[in-house]
């Protein structure tokens, strides 16, 4: 590389680096005085709504899993078989959790790490 090239990658990488320094001085720092936002937790909300969705986890604005729920996961929670490296059911085999996401996937995921 000759030098007058060299000269002005090195004139645009202060000027980039400068440009970078000075906008981020202009950045205002988040408000963090504010503790609240005056919205009502969707667990909170019971039959009410928010943005014409009902509150509550479950319909009827209820936190409590129904019946239904509760027996459908039991039922697919017992056809959960260890299996081997070939895929075969084995009771030494084991159970694998796939998650696919971004950062708080990962962050949901560790309690099942060993």
């Amino acid at each position: 590389m000759n030098r007058s090239r060299t000269r002005r990658m090195s004139a645009l990488v202060w000027t980039l680096a400068l440009g970078v320094l000075a906008t981020a001085a202009l950045a205002s720092a988040q408000q963090c005085q504010r503790t609240e936002v005056g919205l009502v937790p969707l667990t909170d909300l019971g039959p009410a709504s928010y943005a014409g969705f009902e509150g509550g986890l479950y319909a009827g604005g209820s936190n409590l899993r129904p019946t239904a729920h509760e027996a459908a996961g039991a039922f697919y929670a017992a056809r959960v078989t260890p299996r081997d490296p070939q895929g075969a059911a084995s009771a030494t085999g084991l159970i694998g959790l796939v998650t696919v996401g971004m950062s708080n996937t990962r962050w949901e995921s560790d309690a099942f790490v060993t």
